[in-house]
């Protein structure tokens, strides 16, 4: 019992530095800076002779968060990539807990030391149909880098 117990208590608290991935930012020749992150969260409860009632379950959630950015001359082109599901089993039924495809693509052009334009383009969606897909969103971003940054957005109506 006792090694089962110090088994069960150092799987628990080294689980979380193994759960989570980061590549650091890598750069390849063309000029491209790429990132990458990964997450893995696993949660379980189990309750057996338990008056006050409960149920036991199992869940999971993984996230994977991608980014690509590309600096020439007074133009960056910056884009991310976030994934995420999660699912949940109580008993006999499963429960979808999160999900999420959201991809993030913008375009700067510097018009001087303090003054950039900007074109953005947002998708999101799911990976299972739940709800409806969402379509992609046009907006277009001035943005002051001053102390205290200010974005001006606009989109066009859908």
């Amino acid at each position: 019992m006792k090694i089962s117990s110090f088994l069960s208590l150092l799987f628990v608290g080294l689980f979380p530095v193994f759960s989570s991935a980061q590549a650091d930012s890598l750069t390849d020749p063309k000029g491209w800076n790429y990132g990458a992150r990964g997450n893995l969260l696993v949660n379980q409860v189990a309750l057996s002779n338990w008056q006050a009632g409960g149920e036991s379950s199992l869940s999971g959630t993984v996230s994977i968060n991608l980014s690509a950015k590309k600096s020439f001359g007074r133009w960056v082109w910056d884009n991310r990539l976030d994934l995420r599901y999660g699912h949940q089993w109580l008993g006999d039924r499963s429960v979808k807990t999160d999900d999420l495809i959201d991809l993030n693509s913008r375009l700067d052009r510097r018009l001087s030391d303090r003054l950039s334009l900007s074109l953005m383009l947002a998708f999101r969606t799911q990976f299972a149909q739940a709800l409806k897909p969402l379509f992609p969103t046009f907006l277009f971003l001035t943005f002051w880098p001053l102390p205290t940054p200010i974005w001006v957005l606009g989109s066009p109506i859908k």
